[in-house]
């Protein structure tokens, strides 16, 4: 600070003005003034403040409800003064503050998976939707600005409180306890070591009473310069004014707490772009496989089992590494050899992980008989060049035909365990005798892309370098370092890539071809058992690399064939054609529900042939049943040219084939059948698609008459894949018949024993099948199912008998109470436009069953994006506008129409007596609403009059749609007039149709051009209407509700309370403001029991991001524009100003908007209601919501919005009483003595006028605030004075009588002690050890400052 000197005879201007009293008659007169105060009254109407009576508007309007302006009437009378104003940009919503736009899909595949554009007309309506939506784009609508608000400003802040607190950081002298050693004179400075701080003399600066105590040696303070020069005062303001800006932060908050993330209600989680699931994945490469003795071509596959819960959980993946001479054995049966069946690498998906899981691998070779016989020959390693000759004749007569040879299994928990147990146990064991072993990668290269680099000392080494070997086979379960099902989820993604060696195979037991045998064996490979030593070995080497996938992949393929990007062009041939190779990735089987949306067009079966029963085949001359293979094929229709090539091949053939036969068991008449037949689906799917089973016995040695075929046909059956509109799934039990099927058997089902037909042992269930679709386009639920066959119905307009015109209505409301029974896997599925209930019966069932991505207002992630990208809201037909638009009172405006057009009228429910003629749909729920609708009555009160009513003309086409009402109009309609459980369920998530009804009218808005419209004319006045009852109708709920003591009630009624005030912040961006802000009537319920509720919807909707302009901080007096003032103003400044003043603000005016008047609560309503709860709750006993209305956090140009908050500072002096009081603590606080300043002897008169009220209050029951409160509070109020402007605060203050500044002075001593810095213990501002040393330095005294 700067100071000027002042001659004797010249006093500053403003000492000339004081009245020459001495201190004692200025004591005497601040007495009286204290003795004269009035306390607080307990009544707000006649609430006294320090002996000054406040106006009446500022003490009743905490209690009334006063309605805002005609907001948008106000914009238009005062465009000059928004137009001339410099915040304008801030005034007034901009004009892009919508953003209606569209997301382009982007697609993993080259091309779409979609059927083929000519066949999309002819497909089902359900499927057409489905594909549309697999096609399409996602359409967004959302507030442009929304992250300005105060929720999306959150993360910033915390980032900036970070920053500002490394930044801020302050050390103070008296924090540090300093150890002084003086002797002979002389002072040394030793450090504590209990200080917090320690510090030396040259640390401290001016030689200050921290460094030591010997004056004699201290250093003298500098001069200060200048000190008795004659300054200007104006210059001395001006230099005062500069140098305490310096260093002052520019955000006061910055050096705030911020609040916990819980408590930031405000806060709505984004919803995630819509995505494709995928679990934890892993890459496989084959690398070699190959027997000790290579007699004939081998054919192998893979895939993965979970032997916990013993269910198979991935695709096969069959892959053919034999050398080009064993392939050439094959070329009679093979015609030609696509690229996608060449593929040696593949993609396991695994959503579920676990530690059982097993990587499976099964050998099979050409049909030749007995498979010990045949497994001979590489067991003993005899007669090599003679078996091959064999095999050769065989590949050439039964090269289509093939038996199982020998499997393997790869524990997996032993891969991605790791290298640090695997090499504690080759420690320990010789590994030359383990016939599988394990390395790890020498070159890191390959791995930088799924992991960092591990650093020296860990598990694996940095270098890499080759792992020793372990046997995974012979470890016990004991020895193994179990992992939960997340620890090994996280290892699937981090392991490092491994090359497994398999040195031997299991010999494959023909009576033990079943999954339950599979499942027995890979328990045993996890516990040593005495099982596996019973199974014969054969010798060979498979060698494969196991790593995490990276997140891309070159050449890959989907499950269904398709490219996936990025997908290079392939050679013809050369050495890059083998490089080139695909990899595929592999539909995963899980072993729970999936309750993931699909993503993409998927239509896959698969057919597992499981076991046939022909000890009871009649014997017929040359025909023998013993040799079974299985023929599948999927025809449409009857015919030669029925069969239909959508059946995947598998290694080393074409990529489609038309029929495929199962693996041959030797000489058994009852086999069991592993094999997975996988088949692409058509899209157009009717009564006629079937599949064809065809049994055959294979005759393994030729015959004198060698037959044209080695193949003969004995036995028939079939099953129907499309019946009554659903695809046929599950497990089938069917009867064979010894004939070929008489014509029309598509169209039935073998169960029907039809006369003059032969079938094996009397039309008894013989063979045992599982038909597996895995789909995104049929729901495989019944009561799905039945719910769209319904709409079909509808749809088209043609009933079928067996339903009749009379009971349509009746079938469809049944189909409608089916969806809640649903198999909720299925519920993903778009399932068109379902009614209000069945829709609140969809959300409530997918909000629990994936209740752990619910947010804190219970908002469900994957409901929350479906809303905001993925939902199909058709639009009504363009209405006619008034030069753009037309109002609801105009003569061109159009009618509410029926849901939708009638193609067809069916027959009316004539249950209603009432009902002596059609009414229109306005008609009908205008009666309706006209009575008294009971909430708690049934469904049959209220929705089934509406049925009764109406819903017969819903019952219509959309196809031939002229009109269509928009469905936040009709969301609205059916809540209003909802009872009983559609209500209920509404009730329990309302987020989800207040949003959807959002983005409804987003996109109404963009696709009726009505953007740009006046906000009045945007909706019609029915909807206005519906909004109304629907506001009033769910507070009186929320009401009726809290009175009940129930946590679980309470709970949704904060979500359905936070619902509300979002879905009105929502609408104060696109609906007329003045409207929504009168809302407020139906919101004025008793605070006693919604305080807490009250204040969190306040301070929701007071979150949007405009904010400021809602509030019209503009064309008032203390908003005008006016000339800077003097930071410390002089007598002839502040002269000056106050003439000013005296011109612009007339006194009647002044004090309307400096204080919580009805004009103040009128014109700026948002502040007016925040300040008005804030006043009611201070006044209040509940502690806990003090620190609930104590948030005000405004971000907007700080002068204007200072202003807002003006009547702040009225309402904290009106309580100050409550205000915790820190001065009354510890050192803090004036003291009272004689010849004491004025400003003392005020402050404690001030305190003195207030200790009645404050005894008044405490006998009344009222308590005060608590510490943390009462500091969140006090920053406010700082916040309010440093940012509103000087002229403003003095232009105030001189209203008020010296009682009120006493109270003033009071508070800003309050804030002072609060916030002044607290040494950081007790003891350790005022204890300076100091010990003084005599002749003998080890005698010293402890003394205490």
């Amino acid at each position: 600070m700067y100071h000027s000197g002042i001659g004797g005879n010249e006093r500053r201007a403003f000492a000339q003005k004081l009245p020459k009293h001495d201190a004692v008659e200025r004591r005497r007169q601040a007495a009286s003034a204290a003795s004269s105060t009035v306390s607080f009254s307990t009544t707000r109407d006649a609430r006294t403040i320090a002996g000054v009576q406040t106006s009446p508007s500022s003490s009743t309007c905490c209690s009334d409800v006063v309605e805002p302006l005609d907001f948008e009437e106000f914009l238009e009378a005062h465009q000059l003064e928004l137009a001339s104003d410099e915040l304008r940009d801030l005034l007034d919503s901009p004009p892009d503050d919508i953003d209606v736009g569209i997301i382009q899909r982007r697609y993993r595949t080259v091309r779409p998976l979609a059927p083929d554009k000519h066949e999309i007309g002819s497909l089902d309506l359900h499927v057409q939707e489905c594909v549309r939506h697999y096609l399409s784009d996602w359409v967004y609508a959302h507030r442009r600005y929304s992250e300005f608000g105060s929720a999306g400003i959150y993360q910033r802040s915390l980032e900036t409180q970070v920053q500002t607190s490394a930044e801020l950081y302050q050390e103070y002298e008296v924090d540090g306890v300093v150890e002084f050693s003086i002797s002979n004179g002389a002072s040394k400075s030793t450090p504590s070591s209990s200080a917090r701080s320690s510090m030396l003399m040259a640390d401290t600066p001016r030689g200050s009473w921290a460094s030591h105590f010997d004056l004699k040696n201290s250093t003298a303070d500098a001069l200060l310069p200048s000190l008795l020069d004659r300054v200007p005062t104006d210059t001395l303001d001006r230099l005062n004014e500069a140098r305490r800006q310096q260093g002052r932060l520019g955000s006061l908050f910055s050096l705030y707490p911020p609040e916990d993330e819980e408590d930031v209600i405000e806060r709505r989680a984004a919803p995630p772009l819509p995505a494709e699931h995928r679990g934890h994945r892993i890459l496989v490469k084959c690398l070699q496989l190959k027997l000790e003795v290579t007699i004939e071509p081998i054919f192998a596959s893979m895939a993965l089992y979970d032997a916990g819960r013993k269910k198979k959980i991935s695709e096969n993946f069959y892959f053919d590494m034999n050398s080009e001479q064993m392939k050439s054995m094959m070329r009679d049966h093979v015609p030609y050899v696509d690229i996608s069946t060449l593929s040696k690498s593949c993609i396991f998906d695994i959503t579920y992980p676990s530690a059982d899981l097993f990587l499976v691998i099964k050998l099979e070779k050409v049909m030749q008989g007995d498979i010990n016989e045949c497994a001979e020959p590489y067991i003993n390693d005899k007669s090599r060049e003679k078996a091959h000759a064999v095999a050769a004749g065989f590949c050439e007569r039964l090269g289509q035909y093939r038996m199982p040879f020998a499997w393997t299994a790869i524990f997996l928990t032993n891969i991605v365990d790791g290298i640090n147990s695997l090499e504690r146990e080759a420690g320990d064991r010789d590994t030359s005798s383990n016939p599988n072993s394990l390395e790890r990668k020498s070159s890191q290269s390959s791995f930088d892309q799924f992991r960092k680099r591990p650093a020296a000392g860990e598990g694996g080494g940095g270098s890499g370098g080759l792992g020793r070997r372990g046997s995974f086979e012979r470890r016990s379960f004991s020895e193994r370092r179990t992992l939960t099902p997340e620890q090994f989820g996280q290892s699937l993604q981090t392991f490092r890539p491994v090359t497994l060696t398999v040195a031997s195979f299991f010999k494959q037991e023909s009576d033990r071809l079943k999954e339950e045998d599979l499942f027995k064996h890979l328990q045993d490979l996890k516990r040593p058992s005495s099982g596996l030593k019973k199974l014969k070995c054969i010798g060979g080497t498979l060698k494969l690399d196991i790593s995490p996938c990276p997140d891309e992949v070159k050449n890959c393929l989907t499950p269904e064939l398709a490219k996936i990007r990025p997908y290079p062009a392939v050679p013809l041939e050369g050495d890059d054609y083998d490089k080139c190779r695909p990899c595929k990735e592999l539909l995963e089987f899980p072993s729970q529900a999936v309750y993931e949306p699909h993503f993409l067009y998927r239509s896959v079966l698969f057919v597992s042939p499981k076991s046939v029963n022909f000890t009871n085949y009649p014997n017929k001359p040359g025909i023998s049943a013993r040799n079974i293979a299985v023929r599948v094929q999927f025809l449409n229709g009857e015919g030669a040219g029925a069969p239909m090539p959508v059946i995947f091949g598998r290694s080393s053939m074409p990529e489609f084939v038309s029929e495929a036969h199962t693996a041959v068991s030797y000489h058994n008449k009852m086999p069991d059948f592993y094999d997975e037949i996988k088949l692409k689906l058509p899209a157009n799917l009717t009564d006629a698609h079937h599949l064809l089973f065809t049994f055959f016995h294979i005759s393994c040695q030729p015959r004198k008459q060698e037959q044209t075929s080695a193949a003969t046909p004995i036995g028939y059956t079939w099953l129907p894949v499309f019946r009554d509109g659903r695809l046929n799934t599950g497990d089938a039990c069917l009867p064979v018949l010894l004939e070929p099927p008489p014509p029309n058997y598509p169209y039935i089902t073998p169960d029907i024993n039809l006369p003059g037909v032969k079938w094996v042992d009397n039309h008894r269930p013989l063979f045992s099948v599982s038909i597996t679709a895995e789909t995104s386009v049929h729901a495989q639920d019944k009561g799905i199912d039945s719910f769209l066959s319904m709409c079909r119905v509808v749809e088209s307009g043609v009933v079928p008998p067996r339903i009749g015109e009379n009971n349509v209505e009746a079938e469809l409301n049944r189909s409608i109470q089916q969806l809640s029974e649903s198999d909720p896997e299925r519920l993903v599925i778009n399932t068109g436009q379902p009614c209000f209930q069945a829709i609140g019966q969809l959300v409530q069932r997918v909000s629990d069953l994936l209740e752990s991505r619910n947010d804190q207002h219970g908002r469900n992630a994957l409901l929350m994006t479906y809303v905001r990208y993925q939902c199909t809201l058709p639009q009504g037909a363009a209405e006619p506008v008034l030069g753009g638009l037309s109002p609801p009172h105009s003569p061109a405006y159009v009618g509410r129409a029926s849901s939708l057009p009638r193609a067809r009228t069916f027959s009316r429910s004539t249950s209603n007596p009432n009902m002596a003629a059609p009414l229109d749909a306005d008609s009908e729920v205008g009666q309706i609403l006209s009575r008294a609708l009971d909430r708690t009555a049934s469904l049959r009160t209220v929705l089934e009059e509406l049925h009764e009513g109406v819903s017969q003309e819903l019952l219509v086409s959309s196809r031939t749609a002229t009109t269509r009402k928009v469905v936040h109009e009709e969301l609205a309609l059916q809540w209003v007039v909802s009872s009983g459980r559609s209500r209920e369920l509404a009730m329990l998530n309302p987020w989800f149709f207040f949003e959807l009804m959002f983005k409804s009218m987003l996109c109404h808005l963009a696709s009726s051009g009505r953007m740009e419209a006046p906000r009045r004319y945007r909706f019609p006045e029915r909807f206005a209407d519906d909004v109304t009852t629907l506001v009033t109708s769910i507070t009186n709920d929320i009401v009726s509700r809290q009175t009940r003591d129930n946590r679980e009630v309470t709970r949704d009624v904060s979500r359905l309370n936070a619902a509300l005030a979002f879905f009105i912040n929502d609408l104060l961006s696109v609906m007329d403001r003045t409207f929504l802000l009168g809302l407020r009537r139906a919101l004025a319920a008793d605070p006693a029991q919604l305080t807490h509720l009250k204040l969190d919807f306040l301070r929701i909707v007071c979150s949007h991001e405009h904010y400021f302009s809602l509030n019209l901080p503009l064309a008032t007096p203390l908003s005008s524009a006016q000339p800077a003032a003097s930071p410390t103003p002089s007598v002839g400044s502040a002269s000056s100003q106050s003439s000013y003043l005296s011109s612009t603000l007339v006194a009647n005016e002044r004090p309307r908007f400096a204080e919580l008047s009805a004009e103040f609560r009128q014109q700026h309503f948002l502040a007016g209601l925040v300040l008005s709860e804030l006043d009611l709750v201070l006044r209040g006993s509940n502690s806990g919501t003090h620190s609930k209305a104590v948030s005000v956090d405004p971000t907007a140009p700080r002068r204007r919005v200072a202003l807002l908050y003006l009547p702040l500072l009225p309402v904290v002096l009106d309580n100050l009483e409550h205000v915790h009081d820190w001065s009354a603590q510890g050192r803090g606080g004036y003291l009272s003595r004689e010849g004491g300043t004025l400003g003392a002897q005020l402050l404690n008169g001030g305190r003195d006028a207030a200790g009645d009220d404050a005894a008044r209050d405490a006998q009344s029951g009222l308590s005060g605030i608590r510490p943390e409160t009462s500091r969140d509070l006090l920053t406010c109020v700082l916040w309010v004075l440093k940012n509103t402007r000087a002229d403003v605060l003095r232009a105030t203050w001189a209203e008020y009588r010296p009682s009120r500044i006493q109270l003033l002075l009071r508070l800003l001593h309050t804030a002072v002690s609060c916030f002044e810095y607290k040494v950081g213990s007790p003891s350790a501002m005022s204890q300076v050890r100091v010990t003084i040393c005599a002749d003998r330095p080890e005698v010293g005294k402890s003394m205490s400052r």
